[in-house]
């Protein structure tokens, strides 16, 4: 029922989606071509239309998580799901990780990362099978990134759905929680998988190793901002106080480390 109601949101203004899991679907490999002429990676699971210039929502997830192998399991039942119920979908790699071009951003929800995410809503507004409704949803990252790009308002953006994801990057994410420096192996993880070359083909070049090998440790750059301040809150929802009518569904667990998040 909770999920419904982020369908019903999405399913205003033009939708003809019924939600029965009748639709056949294709998955289609491609890049999304930036301002800065960086080709981002998309998969999309296209459904088939039913009708004469149907079109449908799009829903939008944006991580550093290798779309193409390590977590192409993952996503498979999930996306295949919503496109049997009449969404499209758009798995997108965050430039300079997985199968996208670019170097790797300087931090997590990076400038880079949410001007992409921006310029990204709008093409996929323009999609031809688009109906021009857009939603960004994720767990996790995901679901950060989501909240903050919201904080933006892009135009075609018609809700969003966080999960498992904070409003404030210092006390109640994984790097200082309540302030404290928090190491575990999701960090070692993470600047490893930001290192591995690009998909399908996995090369060894130069421009994987000036783009992703050699760039600074985000880490470190984190081991620099022991305190809370700008370089936290200017990513945080929690201290945005600016009018947002974009609709914004939250799902968290009293086990969760970002359960403050929901009541706040």
């Amino acid at each position: 029922m909770r999920l419904a109601y982020f369908i019903a949101v999405l399913s205003l203004a033009g939708s003809s989606c019924q939600h029965s899991l009748s639709y056949e679907f294709a998955i289609v490999h491609d890049t999304i071509r930036m301002k800065d002429g960086v080709k981002l990676a998309v998969t999309y699971f296209v459904p088939r239309a039913q009708s004469s210039g149907e079109r449908f929502p799009v829903l939008f997830e944006m991580l550093p998580y290798r779309k193409d192998d390590f977590f192409y399991a993952r996503d498979f039942p999930i996306y295949s799901y919503f496109a049997k119920a009449g969404f499209l979908m758009a798995k997108v790699d965050i430039r300079g990780t997985g199968s996208s071009e670019g170097q790797v951003p300087p931090r997590e929800y990076s400038e880079e990362e949410m001007n992409d995410a921006l310029e990204i809503i709008d093409q996929l507004s323009r999609y031809k099978d688009s109906n021009g409704n857009i939603g960004m949803w994720g767990l996790s990252w995901g679901g950060f990134n989501s909240l903050q790009v919201r904080m933006r308002k892009p135009p075609a953006l018609k809700a969003v759905l966080a999960i498992h994801a904070s409003d404030d990057l210092y006390h109640d994410d994984i790097h200082y929680i309540d302030g404290i420096r928090h190491f575990d192996s999701y960090s070692i993880d993470l600047e490893g998988d930001t290192t591995f070359p690009r998909a399908p083909d996995y090369l060894l070049d130069e421009s994987y190793f000036r783009d992703r090998f050699d760039q600074y440790p985000w880490f470190l750059s984190y081991l620099k901002q022991q305190r809370d301040g700008g370089f936290w809150r200017r990513q945080s929802v929690r201290f945005d106080s600016s009018p947002n009518n974009i609709p914004l569904y939250l799902i968290g667990g009293l086990n969760d480390g970002y359960r403050d998040t929901v009541s706040r």
